[in-house]
């Protein structure tokens, strides 16, 4: 008999798009299945449509606390061997589970499965592919997740569940809970990844990803990184320069965002702060640039780099 697997889904105002990830999951090739769906505080008619499926799944209908407590929340109930996490308006290969759970009970060593994942748009056009754009890494994966980005969607994975139990839950700042989640687990355990498309992740103007403030993003992600490596001295002791460059690029990337804004002062300081972690052209270039006097002129440059977006 399969081992049982739990599939948390957490819902926030995606009624467009709900009942297209809720059928994916209940129609995958792979059984038995726990599915826990876990509403934080929809204010559009999600709740009617997922309350249809009441019989069929565990439902949660709580006041908005953020995608890290909603997901904490179906970890602490679920039940399975292997658990895996869907957005709302994402979608799912229907041989996704059946695959993943296949790999992990062969290697019993393996914590963590993933793959490639297509992105669609509100219609469902394809607009590209995850792993054209952020390559994946299988050699030294806890140093490339942290030095580089992160090259595992959240809608492609399947994991252990004892690996929660002995690493904690999600925690950090919502965006990025999965991506150091994903960091930790690879320095401790072996994960693998392959570039078959097994997710359809959703692009969207409501994505929740499109909406949080870049600037707020790099500073969070510095201080949770730090927080990682404070947690697991050793590891940090294994990025060695690895730690600071990544410092360094975040330093980098927020300067590009306060420069689109007009704030060319703050801009500034923050390219010096990228320099001074990290000696890169890149970085010396973009702070000798920002001592040009013409604001007006850096930032409409900013904003037409801005523009040049990736396919999707």
């Amino acid at each position: 008999m399969n081992p049982l697997l739990t599939v948390v889904i957490t819902s926030y105002n995606h009624a467009s798009y709900i009942t297209n990830a809720l059928e994916s999951v209940l129609n995958q090739s792979y059984q038995p299945i726990e599915i826990i769906v876990i509403d934080d505080g929809s204010t559009d008619h999600s709740v009617s449509l997922i309350k249809k499926y009441e019989s069929r799944f565990k439902i949660i209908f709580q006041e908005n606390k953020g995608v890290v407590h909603a997901r904490n929340l179906g970890l602490k109930m679920a039940q399975g061997k292997y658990i895996a996490f869907v957005d709302s308006d994402d979608v799912l290969a229907l041989d996704r589970f059946e695959k993943q759970v296949a790999l992990l009970e062969k290697q019993d060593k393996l914590a963590l499965v993933y793959s490639n994942a297509a992105i669609i748009d509100e219609n469902n056009k394809i607009l590209g592919y995850f792993h054209d754009v952020y390559k994946t890494y299988q050699k030294n994966p806890d140093i490339m997740l942290f030095g580089k980005y992160c090259f595992i969607p959240m809608i492609t994975v399947t994991l252990r569940k004892s690996v929660f139990d002995q690493l904690g839950p999600f925690d950090g700042y919502g965006p990025l809970c999965d991506y150091l989640k994903w960091i930790e687990i690879a320095y401790f355990h072996p994960i693998y990844g392959t570039d078959e498309v097994l997710g359809f992740w959703r692009r969207h103007q409501k994505s929740t990803s499109l909406n949080y403030d870049p600037r707020q993003v790099y500073e969070q992600m510095r201080n949770n990184l730090t927080n990682l490596c404070n947690k697991h001295p050793d590891f940090k002791n294994k990025l060695g320069k690895v730690f600071s460059n990544k410092m360094s690029h975040t330093y980098f990337m927020e300067t590009f965002y306060l420069g689109v804004e007009g704030k060319i002062k703050e801009a500034k300081e923050s390219a010096r702060k990228a320099l001074k972690l990290n000696f890169y052209f890149l970085n010396l270039g973009q702070y000798l640039f920002l001592l040009i006097p013409l604001p007006q002129l850096i930032q409409k440059i900013y904003q037409k780099i801005k523009e040049k977006k990736l396919p999707w």
